[in-house]
C-alpha cells in the first residue's frame, strides 16, 4: 500500500489564471453545443475578455476565503484542509473524473472541483499524485 500524499498549496494568480484559462476554452467549446454552432470570434473575444476581468476577483475571494491549503491523498481517496473551510475529504468514488491539464490537476466532483497547481509539486509528488488517482477518474468522461 502506497504512503499518502500531502501537497501544500498556496494559490498564486498565475496558477489560477492558467487553470481557469484551460478551463474556459472548454466552456466555450461547451457553450456553442448547446446552441449547435460554434461561437463566433467576436463572441470568444467578449467571453476571454470577461473572463479575464473576473478571474483576478474570484481568486482574491478565493484566497482570502479558503487561505493556506493542505492537500492529503492515499488509497481511499483525497481531502483538502484549509484555513477558511477546514478538512473536506471524499472517497474516490465521490468524485466524477481528474484532469491533467498544463497548470495542473483538477478533481471534479458533482458540483464543484478541487485544482492542484503544478507549482505546488515535484517530480515525487507528481508521480505519487498520478498513481493514487483509480485510473477510471483519468479517463472518466466530462
Amino acid at each position: 500500500m502506497q504512503a499518502p500524499l500531502t501537497i501544500h498549496v498556496d494559490y498564486s494568480l498565475r496558477a489560477y489564471r492558467a487553470v481557469t484559462t484551460e478551463r474556459w476554452t472548454e466552456a466555450i467549446t461547451e457553450a456553442g453545443e448547446k446552441i449547435g454552432r460554434p461561437l463566433n470570434r467576436w463572441e470568444r473575444a467578449a467571453s476571454l475578455g470577461f473572463w479575464q476581468l473576473v478571474v483576478p476577483l474570484v481568486w482574491w475571494r478565493k484566497r482570502r476565503s479558503m487561505g493556506h491549503c493542505l492537500f492529503r491523498l492515499d488509497a481511499e481517496g483525497l481531502t483538502r484542509d484549509s484555513d477558511g473551510f477546514g478538512p473536506q475529504g471524499l472517497p474516490w468514488s465521490g468524485f466524477r473524473r481528474a484532469q491533467a491539464l498544463p497548470s495542473g490537476w483538477l478533481f471534479h466532483t458533482e458540483r464543484s472541483a478541487m485544482f492542484i497547481p503544478k507549482e505546488c509539486v515535484d517530480a515525487a509528488q507528481e508521480e505519487a499524485l498520478i498513481s493514487l488517482v483509480p485510473p477510471a477518474l483519468w479517463t472518466a468522461p466530462t
